[in-house]
């Protein structure tokens, strides 16, 4: 596989995201990513104004403040011919069972940091695609991965065992790479191996 050089991206999104550095509410570091999302997610809860809370996926302020934190998601980016992974964690913020937003943890300068919070409309994109897959595809056992094409501006869900190798497993097209396949391609289908997906992509370039 080739060498390409690292870089660190992040994800957009059509609605509105609070972006913060370093934020929380204790004076103790967080160790992993999970403790940052815990600390971040009562912090950013904090932030939103009543008035806009429905911009970021909730009815009202007091649903907001139901939330707790789902399974979260690795993001990996495709560079070249593989895919790495980043020091980046989407964690989704749920109320009642229901994804509502994305809080983003990332590694920066050594420390786990949540940086941003929103994303709804990935939020629920993630969740129809989640339960329409079989119960064999999405277990709790599974490591959830975003893996994110920067050059084509699309993304794809994966869901791989602890045990299993990264390239065996099935990549699931979300709406954004649904769009770019049909209009590249001519065609889209519910998943794809490495192989054909990269033949399907333009290559990553540093940004």
């Amino acid at each position: 596989m080739s060498k390409r050089k690292s870089w660190i991206v992040g994800l957009a999104t059509a609605l509105p995201v609070i972006f913060l550095v370093g934020c929380g509410t204790s004076q103790i570091e967080p160790t992993n990513p999970l403790e940052a999302a815990q600390s971040g997610l009562a912090h950013f809860t904090n932030l939103v104004p009543d008035a806009r809370s429905i911009d970021y996926g909730f009815e009202n302020l007091s649903e907001l403040r139901q939330a707790t934190l789902g399974h979260p998601y690795q993001v990996y980016v495709l560079e070249g011919d593989f895919m790495r992974a980043t020091d980046e964690w989407r964690y989704p913020v749920m109320v009642r069972g229901v994804q509502k937003a994305l809080l983003t943890i990332a590694k920066r300068e050594n420390r786990w940091q949540a940086v941003d919070f929103g994303a709804a409309i990935l939020a629920k994109d993630l969740e129809n695609h989640e339960r329409a897959l079989s119960y064999a595809d999405n277990r709790v056992d599974n490591v959830k991965i975003l893996l994110r094409n920067h050059a084509a501006r699309c993304d794809f869900l994966m869901f791989k065992l602890p045990s299993q190798d990264l390239y065996s497993c099935d990549i699931h097209p979300l709406s954004s790479a649904k769009r770019y396949l049909e209009k590249t391609a001519g065609y889209g289908r519910e998943h794809y191996n490495f192989d054909e997906l990269l033949s399907l992509m333009p290559s990553s370039v540093e940004e």
